[in-house]
């Protein structure tokens, strides 16, 4: 063999070899690549999850800031509602409330006041359901208790603006259904909760 073969076979070697070497280099570094993406996608992932819960707490306390809240006065007798807002820095400015439609067919005005108008109507229309639903016993005076559903629907201003509120409370109901079948029974309201 002559040197120059000799040579070239030498140089095929190393040729060989260097590329044996430099092909397990870039297998370590395709592999080191794969890693550093995946630790990337399981970073941007976290990052997503964070941003998403972020965006559902901020959500919720801009909701939070404008939900509003009334709660119930009943006047001395308890057959009147009045309603005003449980956060002091809103204002109630007017507003509807719905019975159920059995009850009482059209919607009840509330005024800036918190004052629900035609309560005298309602009343009146409680008790004729009270009077056909529970019969008068004789020689004894019933009690009953239940809860009525109210859609109301306000207008209050807070922070400047004004906004709109639709949601369903429960009112407190006793009914006082007396012996004498001439005498109507005494209806009061307690405890409005929001719903």
């Amino acid at each position: 063999m002559s040197n120059n073969n000799v040579e070239k076979e030498e140089k095929g070697e190393m040729a060989k070899n260097g590329n044996v070497m430099r092909s397990k280099t870039d297998h370590w570094i395709s592999r080191g690549s794969l890693v550093v993406s995946v630790l990337a996608l399981i970073v941007s992932g976290a990052s997503w999850e964070f941003t998403r819960e972020s965006n559902k707490l901020s959500a919720s306390i801009y909701r939070q800031e404008r939900q509003l809240v009334l709660l119930g006065d009943f006047g001395e007798k308890e057959r009147e509602i009045i309603v005003r807002p449980l956060d002091k820095n809103k204002r109630f400015l007017q507003g509807n409330a719905f019975f159920p439609s059995q009850l009482y067919p059209s919607d009840v005005p509330i005024g800036g006041d918190g004052k629900f108008h035609h309560m005298m109507s309602v009343l009146f229309d409680i008790r004729k359901l009270i009077q056909g639903k529970i019969p008068v016993k004789k020689g004894y005076v019933q009690i009953s208790e239940g809860h009525i559903p109210i859609i109301i629907k306000s207008l209050y201003a807070t922070k400047g603006k004004t906004y709109e509120d639709v949601s369903l409370y429960v009112v407190q109901v006793t009914a006082v259904i007396f012996e004498e079948s001439h005498k109507d029974p005494s209806v009061s309201f307690k405890n409005l909760v929001l719903m």
